[in-house]
């Protein structure tokens, strides 16, 4: 009989060993295969959102589509491989085209939040999501060579530093946040590389006031520049999401935005079984251990 629970509870303990080795192995590689599905939802359902745009779904047209509403992207500069590139995670797709919204996106004031996940492929100028209204600028990301900032107002070097220098081919999560109290407009920047496992929001830029406003008249680029209605200087890499809110969102907004794209998927049923059962099988040996060695 005693090497029969011997066997059984050795049994036991190599379940939850193995369990435990998946788990870790999980938590490594979840990066790898996280859903943005929470993220999409909460997006989509918010109040303040304007547009949002994953990429995602089975034709072109739907690709460009505005999950939020119905201001759709019109395919404006575009390479043989505009579709065709993989997301930050697996489930979800990304583009590495140049498009202009159908219509200028309008905040209920002058004030708006802007978010990407995007992995530039060049060190090469050129714009993420930007437009030039006169010489009122809006651009909520330009790259001026290694370097991704956000320019507003009324010069070209009216920037904030979203990240620099950045580093080819990782994947960033970024945001930029622009309000417009006359005669000067105010912005904010956050980051996280997240090819470096970065799951913490850095506050890059902080309350960068320059004079003049940003544009909200026309309709805006994204991966390129609508330069007073000419689509130009297209962002040399991959975009995998895009939203712009109405208002200035704050750090904890972001950061809540940030955990919903890093997200764990909820342990199934079948784990939490197994990982009891090997909990278990411990336990038993832990006290037959202690029976032998205390008579």
């Amino acid at each position: 009989m005693g090497k029969r629970v011997v066997c059984l509870t050795t049994f036991l303990v190599a379940i939850g060993c193995a369990v435990a080795f998946v788990a870790v192995l999980g938590v490594a590689t979840q990066r790898a295969s996280a859903t943005v599905m929470d993220y999409h939802a909460f997006v989509q359902s918010y109040g303040d959102t304007l547009v949002q745009y994953d990429f995602d779904g089975s034709t072109n047209a739907e690709r460009r589509e505005d999950k939020k509403g119905s201001n759709d992207l019109v395919e404006k500069i575009t390479t043989t491989s505009t579709y065709d590139p993989g997301g930050f995670d697996a489930s979800s797709r990304a583009v590495d085209g140049g498009f202009l919204t159908s219509s200028a996106i309008s905040p209920s004031a002058i004030a708006m939040s802007f978010e990407a996940v995007v992995s530039p492929t060049e060190k090469l100028s050129g714009y993420l999501a930007a437009s030039l209204d006169g010489t009122n600028r809006g651009y909520f990301g330009v790259v001026k060579t290694a370097k991704l900032a956000a320019v507003a107002g009324d010069s070209y070097g009216n920037e904030a530093v979203i990240v620099s220098p950045f580093d080819v081919g990782d994947w960033y999560y970024c945001a930029v946040t622009m309000s417009y109290d006359s005669p000067s407009t105010t912005i904010n920047t956050y980051v996280a590389n997240l090819s470096d496992g970065a799951t913490i929001l850095t506050h890059a830029s902080t309350d960068v006031s320059w004079d003049g406003t940003f544009q909200t008249a026309i309709p805006t680029g994204i991966g390129l520049l609508n330069g007073n209605g000419n689509p130009q200087s297209p962002f040399y890499g991959t975009i995998d999401e895009i939203a712009f809110y109405s208002g200035v969102m704050d750090l904890a907004f972001f950061q809540a935005n940030l955990d919903r794209i890093l997200a764990v998927p909820e342990p199934s049923s079948l784990l939490l079984l197994f990982s009891a059962i090997g909990i278990l099988g411990l336990t038993i040996r832990r006290q037959r251990w202690r029976r032998v060695n205390t008579k």
